[in-house]
């Protein structure tokens, strides 16, 4: 396979799961000597310092909705053999553009939420609108690209596209070089020992934005039941609209000395590898970055069965405790058994798990997208 020119395109270098992917992708493509360019939709730029030197990135504009001349032109010039665009509001446009510019490359588009269950919660004016354009563009792309069998299925049922036409490639969200590290332990007062005891309580952790899909809101409320049985703390890393909520829910349940929202950081292994137990109590995923993250350092982890990607990630159980969506008692009861040490996945198998994810195995099904024809046009 010879060297590809391939464009990734995003609305901003935000934290959070869609551009951290990104960027491990990029990476590695550039390092195997192929020629990477992230274009930029927006002007946020957080992730920035972890991007490859051999990347070239570049704001194109400060909204894609302001971006159509300049994308478009950019493509003509530099004809990328693969356009890899990522948000649904972002792939109808880049779907667009890329259909007028007549290049020869491929377009790839991802989706990387559960679109029925993201509309089912959370419908506004502009979503609906995306997924009416969506139901027609998106059969323009030269492939579609789910991050998850059971969001590739949902997504041909909801856009009404034909059964087993969505691709699916898992994300690149586990780094090799997290497997064998030892990172430093946090700064973060839960995990400093106790001047009388010399002890510290166990830390569960949690990840994410402060949003509805997350249900952080269940999630401390199952913390309030797992502290009367067990002494520990609970730390969310994460930022959003619902933080004051939140915070209210904290404070009226009286858990301050048991519960802490913190912003979010560029190293979050660290976290993972030195609290006893990771968790994921969200409504929906796509895929679920985090429980990669989790097992590239041997967390070890409780989630709920949600649709969809935490039971493929987990092979059904296999690497991490499943528990039943909206069963606040039996995540819970998970948490303290969790914390109790009562089911324990060997370390070397949890690593040999997240090798499935390594930007090396899901760059080379990317890049291979790029043998197969491109749709008339």
């Amino acid at each position: 396979m010879g060297s590809k020119k391939v464009v990734f395109t995003l609305n901003g270098l935000m934290f959070g799961g869609v551009a951290r992917n990104t960027i491990n992708l990029a990476n590695h493509m550039a390092k195997e000597g192929h020629d990477i360019s992230i274009l930029l939709f927006g002007r946020r730029r957080d992730l920035e310092t972890e991007i490859d030197k051999n990347v070239k990135v570049r704001t194109i504009g400060r909204d894609y909705r302001f971006s159509f001349f300049p994308f478009l032109f950019y493509l003509l010039l530099e004809r990328p053999d693969l356009v890899i665009s990522a948000k649904d509001e972002v792939n109808v446009f880049v779907t667009l553009v890329h259909r007028l510019s007549f290049i020869p490359g491929r377009c790839v588009i991802t989706i990387r939420t559960t679109l029925s269950q993201q509309m089912k919660y959370s419908p506004t004016k502009r979503s609906n609108l995306t997924m009416l354009l969506a139901k027609r563009v998106y059969r323009w792309a030269d492939t579609v690209v789910a991050v998850s069998r059971g969001t590739a299925r949902d997504a041909e049922r909801f856009l009404n596209l034909p059964v087993n036409s969505i691709r699916t490639i898992y994300n690149p969200a586990a780094k090799p070089s997290s497997f064998l590290e030892d990172f430093p332990l946090p700064e973060h007062p839960f995990f400093q020992p106790q001047p009388v005891t010399g002890k510290r309580a166990p830390v569960v952790l949690a990840c994410g934005r402060y949003h509805l899909q997350k249900n952080f809101e269940g999630l401390i409320r199952s913390f309030a039941q797992v502290v009367r049985e067990h002494d520990a703390r609970l730390i969310i890393l994460g930022e959003g609209g619902l933080q004051n909520d939140l915070q209210d829910l904290i404070d009226k349940l009286q858990l301050q000395e048991f519960v802490c929202l913190r912003s979010p950081v560029l190293q979050p292994e660290a976290y993972m590898q030195h609290a006893e137990v990771f968790v994921l109590n969200s409504l929906w995923e796509g895929f679920s970055n985090v429980l990669v993250e989790a097992l590239s350092v041997g967390s070890t982890i409780v989630s709920v069965d949600c649709p969809h990607g935490p039971s493929e990630v987990l092979e059904g159980g296999k690497y991490g405790k499943l528990v039943p969506i909206n069963d606040p008692e039996a995540l819970s009861q998970a948490i303290i058994d969790a914390l109790k040490k009562k089911r324990q996945v060997k370390p070397e198998e949890l690593l040999s798990r997240a090798a499935d994810f390594t930007p090396a195995v899901i760059a080379e099904q990317y890049l291979a997208l790029h043998s197969q024809p491109s749709k008339d046009r």
